[in-house]
């Protein structure tokens, strides 16, 4: 992984049946038209630098030490194994989709053009319709392996997903046992912990609605990526108590276009400083009970944002297998002669329309995926 950010895809495309007459059905949902990828892939990537960003975190925070809580240590200890789990196991499994996927943009591509010949002689030529039923078994073959590999992969991200929000429970739980057993006798540290919480969880919202901008998809969102991912990343070097150094990153914020993207660069600054002012009020104790609350909000962070991938992966392994079905009731079409050429290259023409924006989407979560490291 190197340097950029992503987001997510897809589209539209129809099938009749071309032998009987257009006015006897009205539109199906069972046609290529139907399929709508949104920008599921582009999503997968432009969350990818926050998510990035929060593990690292969680592998350089500060060792916890409550008297009489090693069970907190312990949870400690289990989220940084799952950070590593991520980041050596799951993280690359979703940039293999995207190259698995990518590469079959490139196979319709190769077929498309003899495909689209054949097409045209299929109520003509037997051997023409033979031909391209030939070339589109291999084609669906194709569609077939990336389909596997999606569901492989989603069934292996929510056993993990699963995983990491059961131990981001347990740890919250031992959390709060730990504030309760460090609160004076007015319970100032159970209130800063609520306070820091909302604002902390303020501020991830505000980051996400940035990095999911339609309207900044390209140039700024890159760059915001990027330079988030590496302040967030010194921050967890230098053991600093805040999640990512947003006052650092004003200036890129500022710099966006969108109306929105300010708005949320405006609230970002006006949490921070919320933050940094209840900071300097700490005694001893509430400076420590505050420290459980950032790393808890880190952990419940990252379990968060591994919760929204895998939501969005869903999404797309689900639309994928839609398409898939979906091709296979247009060979089927063609096998029982229920479709005419015309209407066949037109569905050709959607499937090209639907791979070619599946490219396109596939090249931007490359582009965020590999901005960092």
């Amino acid at each position: 992984m190197k340097k950029k950010i992503l987001i997510t895809l897809m589209i539209l495309a129809i099938i009749f049946s071309g032998l009987v007459p257009k006015n006897v059905f009205a539109k199906s949902n069972d046609d290529l038209r139907s399929v709508t990828f949104s920008n599921w892939i582009r999503t997968l990537g432009s969350q990818y630098p926050l998510l990035e960003s929060y593990g690292l975190v969680i592998l350089k925070q500060p060792n916890l030490a409550v008297n009489n809580m090693s069970s907190l240590t312990n949870d400690q200890k289990i989220a940084r194994r799952n950070v590593h789990e991520w980041l050596d196991e799951y993280s690359p499994k979703l940039i293999y989709v995207n190259e698995n996927m990518y590469g079959l943009t490139q196979r319709v591509d190769q077929y498309y053009k003899s495909l689209y010949d054949l097409a045209g002689q299929i109520n003509e030529s037997e051997q023409a319709k033979s031909n391209f039923l030939n070339r589109f078994n291999r084609l669906e073959n194709n569609f077939e392996n990336t389909q596997f590999v999606l569901e492989r992969t989603s069934n292996d991200l929510n056993a993990y997903k699963n995983l990491i929000l059961a131990d981001a429970q347990s740890f919250s739980e031992k959390a709060e046992k730990a504030i309760e057993s460090l609160n004076g006798e007015n319970g100032e540290a159970t209130k800063l912990r609520k306070q820091i919480k909302e604002l902390l969880a303020e501020i991830q919202d505000e980051l996400i609605k940035i990095l999911n901008n339609p309207n900044e998809v390209y140039d700024f969102s890159f760059k915001f990526g990027q330079q988030l991912y590496d302040l967030v990343k010194t921050s967890g070097e230098n053991k600093t108590i805040d999640v990512a150094s947003v006052e650092a990153i004003g200036k890129e914020i500022m710099n966006a276009r969108d109306f929105q993207t300010k708005e949320s660069a405006s609230t970002i600054q006006q949490k921070q400083q919320e933050v940094t002012a209840l900071f300097k009020k700490l005694t001893d104790a509430e400076r420590q009970a505050t420290e459980v609350t950032v790393v808890e909000d880190q952990i419940l962070g990252f379990a968060e944002m591994v919760k929204r991938e895998v939501a969005v992966f869903d999404n797309l392994a689900n639309n994928f297998a839609t398409l898939n079905s979906l091709l296979t009731n247009l060979k089927q079409e063609v096998i029982s002669g229920k479709i005419d050429n015309k209407e066949l290259q037109n569905q050709l023409k959607y499937l090209q329309t639907i791979v070619h924006d599946m490219s396109k989407q596939a090249k931007q979560f490359e582009t965020f995926t590999t901005s960092i490291k």
